[in-house]
């Protein structure tokens, strides 16, 4: 028995046969003429078959291994040969391209469409109507909002330290968005990401007394939100004033997502990769990015090009530890830590513009053990007997 490996996808080849996945022979090619014939310039040459029947006209001539086993191996698929599952990235990528042609025929500035993806681009500063981003005298939460409300045609990046209301201002502003008619989206690399948001959304519409829609497009049903499984369904949901729905970038990117939306906001958005939030853009007017580079970054697996573990708040801050003042908004209060344990982490991490909300000095660990009081303390772990004095080591341990 053998089995077949194409584009990712692992199956039997009884299997392939049943579900008429086609399957591909290789040969080594010698000689001038077989290096001529060669479809994608490999020492090997590919012919594919459907079925046995002859090449398919409608598929590509790609590379594909047959691997033969034994029949008491025949249901073993050893994941380090086998890919059983595969993401199709290709509508990620479709976005990206239209953007670029869109860009070569038209230039990178100036209006037109794709204008918040350009200006993310160039990491541009926030385009907004009326006042300028910073006022004296204003709370950051009232600066968000109506940055929210005057965002024209642009990127609004918001950075969240540890505790400092990053998800609670996001929601904020999406209320007063549905409250002044707009369509909102929201997207995330996780459903479970999104689902916090969308949370948090209701919660502060609760607190407010409005009344807002909210939907999520996912595949497992959710008891106490709208789930809508067919994007046609989803982008009927959106349809109407004020709506906020929430999904992954695959839904955004699609071509029949573009502008239905009046401002999408990308939560935990250092963890997106700026290729991806280029992709999304596409389906609104314009972008809020939330998230914090200083906690985590984007998740990569394999090997990329240079600059491809760059998120989109990354790309915007550069050399910056904190977003500048004029580039977007920097949330400077934490509400969980202490203050001994703040100052450490905004003189290494923050460049000094993080502090706690006053009473936050008040926290402390009351405990008739080591770990008591509050601040840094340097003691050394209980280990395993096994392990000699020499090398036990000292671990740090934060009260916060």
């Amino acid at each position: 028995m053998a089995a077949c490996v194409h584009a990712g996808l692992a199956r039997s080849r009884e299997e392939s046969r049943m579900v008429g996945v086609f399957q591909a022979e290789g040969s080594f090619c010698r000689g001038s003429a077989a290096r001529a014939q060669r479809p994608c310039g490999l020492g090997i040459c590919w012919g594919a078959r459907w079925n046995g029947q002859g090449t398919h006209p409608s598929l590509p001539v790609c590379p594909t291994i047959d691997i033969k086993k034994r029949k008491d191996t025949a249901d073993l698929h050893p994941p380090a040969i086998f890919t059983h599952s595969f993401v199709d990235t290709q509508v990620l990528a479709e976005a990206v391209v239209r953007l670029g042609e869109y860009v070569a025929s038209h230039g990178i500035e100036g209006n037109g469409d794709y204008r918040a993806g350009r200006d993310l681009i160039q990491a541009m500063a926030p385009r907004l109507r009326g006042l300028p981003l910073q006022q004296d005298g204003e709370s950051t939460l009232a600066t968000a909002i109506r940055a929210g409300l005057t965002l024209d045609q642009s990127i609004f990046p918001l950075q969240g330290a540890p505790g400092a209301g990053e998800t609670f201002t996001g929601a904020r502003m999406i209320c007063a968005l549905a409250k002044d008619g707009k369509r909102i989206g929201i997207t995330a690399n996780s459903h479970k990401v999104i689902r916090n948001l969308l949370d948090e959304v209701i919660k502060a519409a609760g607190a407010e007394k409005q009344v807002i829609q909210c939907a999520q497009k996912v595949s497992d049903d959710e008891d106490d939100l709208p789930i809508l499984k067919d994007n046609d369904e989803f982008l009927d949901a959106l349809g109407g004033a004020g709506r906020v729905g929430g999904a992954t970038a695959w839904f955004w990117a699609r071509p029949d997502a573009s502008l239905c939306i009046d401002v999408l906001f990308i939560d935990e958005a250092a963890q997106m990769s700026l290729a991806n939030v280029l992709a999304v853009s596409q389906s609104a007017k314009s972008i809020v990015l939330l998230g914090d580079p200083r906690q985590l970054e984007q998740p990569i697996q394999g090997s990329h090009p240079d600059g491809a573990e760059a998120s989109a708040l990354d790309h915007i801050l550069g050399s910056h530890a904190t977003i500048p003042a004029d580039r977007g908004l920097f949330l400077p209060e934490t509400w969980r830590l202490h203050p001994e344990i703040c100052a450490f982490n905004s003189e290494l991490f923050y460049e000094g513009r993080l502090f706690s909300r006053p009473g936050l000095e008040r926290q402390q660990i009351k405990s008739p053990g080591r770990l008591a009081g509050r601040g840094f303390a340097i003691f050394r772990s209980s280990i395993a007997a096994t392990r000699t004095r020499r090398e036990r080591k000292p671990t740090l341990c934060v009260n916060s």
